[in-house]
């Protein structure tokens, strides 16, 4: 409700994509989970999982005339669709597909910018939506989006009820949570600060929900109307988030969602441009009282 129909359009493709996940059952299948004997353009393993879900959703972005070019996490350039669109979309088809074996919940991340000359020079100021499936015992949809009539953005739930989407909830950071996600903890071996601020959260009682999936982890923190993800870097545990497909849709919906999205160096992640689609951050996410406690610390 209130966004620009242009828009509203990207999400339906971005919807029906999804739903093939589901419907297909893309993550349920016994291969999901395997290795190919490929790898993407950074180096990581595909597995058969991650090509399926980008085909699928490839196919429901083509149907749409706005968007004239997409970037995958599994094809990590810029890559023409219809000539005529004025969306770009980035997307991980299939976050935390290393988890799958585990049968943990995964999840998909899109983020939509304005803009035709490639994704290189795009920042949080490109962007008019994102979105976020999660794959678990429900398939939701959460989709962030600017209203049109002045009133700023919202984030809106949808649950895939047989073939059709059925409008859940609206999401909001509430306040503040107690709850910690701490992603890439092996970094607090070399990153003091890093190390200071998980003790003192133990200390102040926090409850710890982390899954190793970035997508139900941030979700639960939405569901539950507040918390902070963090996922610092140290020398041995570099970052492994990347901007384009993962940091900036997430910090478009947290922002919408009330929320606030920085790196652990400060920046606010929807001020950044991207350079290169491998460009990767350390980033904190949440409630804005939890991710100033965190900035705190890593300013010692």
């Amino acid at each position: 409700p209130g966004a620009d129909s242009s828009v509203v359009a990207v999400f339906r493709s971005i919807a029906e994509g999804v739903s093939r996940i589901a419907v297909e059952n893309v993550i349920g299948g016994r291969h999901a989970h395997q290795a190919t004997d490929q790898s993407n353009a950074f180096g990581d393993v595909q597995l058969e999982g991650d090509l399926l879900a980008e085909k699928l959703i490839v196919e429901a972005l083509a149907t749409c005339h706005h968007v004239c070019m997409y970037s995958s996490e599994e094809t990590p350039e810029d890559v023409p669709l219809n000539e005529s669109g004025e969306y770009a979309v980035a997307f991980d088809p299939l976050d935390g597909s290393s988890i799958i074996g585990s049968n943990f919940s995964v999840g998909s991340i899109f983020g939509i910018f304005k803009g035709r000359g490639g994704f290189a020079g795009m920042g949080g100021g490109d962007m008019v939506g994102a979105a976020y499936a999660v794959y678990g015992p429900r398939t939701v949809l959460v989709v962030a989006y600017g209203t049109g009539d002045g009133s700023g953005r919202v984030v809106k739930e949808f649950v895939l009820v047989g073939n059709s989407w059925v409008l859940d909830t609206t999401r909001k950071v509430t306040g503040d949570k107690k709850l910690m996600a701490p992603a890439n903890l092996r970094a607090s071996g070399g990153n003091e600060a890093y190390r200071t601020l998980v003790a003192r959260w133990m200390a102040e009682g926090y409850t710890l929900r982390y899954t190793g999936g970035m997508v139900p982890d941030i979700h639960n923190l939405l569901v539950k109307g507040g918390g902070v993800f963090c996922n610092p870097v140290s020398q041995q545990a570099p970052a492994k988030l990347r901007l384009l497909y993962e940091c900036l849709p997430f910090a478009y919906v947290m922002e919408s969602a009330n929320g606030q999205a920085l790196t652990t160096d400060g920046v606010r992640v929807m001020q950044m441009v991207v350079g290169k689609h491998d460009d990767r951050v350390p980033i904190c996410l949440g409630s804005p009282a939890q991710v100033a406690m965190s900035m705190e610390a890593f300013r010692g």
